[in-house]
């Protein structure tokens, strides 16, 4: 059993539909011959990302599976205050994209201690599922400086993505480029529809062997 360093932000309780994802495959890669070492957040971070709590999402994950909870770095009295103030959108503009995402600091602050877990667990690849679009600042670090082999999961594009807002257009410019050299870098990235790997591969022209499909799982009652 090879393990892997499964770093999934979004996991029950935080419940939604982008958790299942995760939660399908921590399910299944045992059965492939993969231990996932998940690493997330604390489970008070639901209440700050505005995700309904499941703490059923996870019953089907096998028992023994090590879940590795730090701390969040989301500070939503300062986030209250600079809407109050009426300063929010300054910082936005400023220092995106510190601002980009609820929690976007998590790197910054627990990136040593997610490679010490991955090398105490005898970890060799580093898999990052997104949104939130962060952890793609960090499978890239780990990869860099730790040498992980890094699978990048995509669930909904990001520079791309019709529904994701930015200060302005040279913000999206800058912050589309910089996910191209990022993800120029994994080893292989992960997407749930044959639409997004065309996107993938005409946009930022990477091979289709680069970027794989794996569709979501419908559940049928």
């Amino acid at each position: 059993m090879k393990n892997i360093l499964f770093i999934a932000y979004q996991f029950p309780p935080i419940g939604g539909a982008g958790v299942r994802r995760s939660l399908h495959f921590a399910e299944h890669l045992p059965a492939e011959g993969y231990q996932p070492i998940i690493v997330t957040v604390e489970s008070k971070a639901t209440d700050y990302l505005g995700k309904p709590t499941d703490w059923e999402g996870s019953k089907n994950i096998p028992p023994n599976t090590p879940i590795y909870r730090l701390p969040d770095h989301i500070f939503p009295k300062l986030t209250q205050s600079l809407q109050r103030l009426k300063l929010y959108r300054f910082f936005w503009f400023f220092l995106f994209p510190l601002f980009w995402e609820r929690g976007a600091l998590w790197p910054f602050f627990e990136s040593k201690r997610i490679a010490k877990i991955g090398k105490e667990n005898n970890c060799k690849i580093v898999y990052t599922t997104s949104s939130p679009y962060f952890t793609i600042l960090l499978g890239w670090w780990l990869k860099k400086k730790h040498g992980f082999h890094w699978v990048a999961d995509i669930r909904d594009p990001f520079t791309e993505c019709y529904a994701y807002s930015f200060p302005s257009k040279l913000h999206w410019a800058i912050t589309k480029r910089i996910e191209h050299r990022l993800l120029k870098t994994a080893d292989h990235i992960i997407v749930n529809n044959c639409e997004v790997q065309k996107l993938y591969t005409e946009v930022y022209g990477f091979s289709s062997m680069k970027v794989g499909v794996i569709h979501n799982i419908i559940a049928h009652d």
